[in-house]
């Protein structure tokens, strides 16, 4: 748990905590509709490059974008397709990940 008064205190400012459900949620509705696809069966069809769209298929078809984000958990099938040969998440010693960014006109 995390002591706000504590954290704002020790960094100088007030902070913000909230789920990751509730970050991705606010960060999915400030995009355009229908741009963020979630719970989604898909498969990498082709990462792209600087000069093509990556593709994915799902089961109503294939998409193309010029970006796609694999938050597909600690079992990624992404990374296994794009990166084959790597080994796997190592445990870092952290459950828990903290980031703190500037808020324009705040503290």
């Amino acid at each position: 748990r995390t002591d706000a008064a504590a954290a704002a205190a020790r960094f100088g400012g007030p902070i913000v905590l909230l789920p990751r459900a509730t970050l991705v949620g606010v960060l999915a509705s400030l995009l355009p509709p229908g741009t963020v696809r979630t719970s989604v069966d898909a498969r990498l069809a082709d990462p792209g490059d600087a000069h093509r769209p990556a593709r994915v298929t799902t089961p109503d078809g294939e998409l193309e974008a010029d970006l796609v984000v694999a938050a597909d958990g600690i079992r990624s099938a992404s990374r296994r397709t794009l990166f084959p040969d790597h080994p796997g998440p190592v445990y870092s010693g952290f459950t828990t990940w903290r980031v703190m960014i500037p808020v324009p006109g705040g503290a």
